[in-house]
């Protein structure tokens, strides 16, 4: 599984790769829903998808039908050469 992680999620904790992974697999979602599908935590949810943004590999969109959630979705990153 680690070859298939984009090299900045490489050194993430468990949760945060948790979450890219389940992300990855169901995007766009909101952290709820990545709540729902990993069971953690919202508040370890929402620490992992700010590190990941700050990481550059996942974005947020402001869902237009509630403006109070956002969308997360990866974003285009390269994967390492093998």
């Amino acid at each position: 599984m680690p070859e298939q992680l984009p090299t900045d999620v490489r050194d993430c904790t468990a949760a945060t790769k948790l979450v890219y992974v389940v992300l990855k697999h169901n995007e766009p979602a909101t952290a709820q829903e990545i709540v729902d599908a990993t069971e953690l935590t919202i508040r370890t949810v929402r620490n992992s998808l700010t590190e990941l943004e700050n990481r550059g590999v996942v974005g947020h969109t402001l869902r237009y039908d509630d403006l109070r959630q956002k969308r997360y979705r990866t974003l285009n990153v390269k994967l390492p050469e093998k």
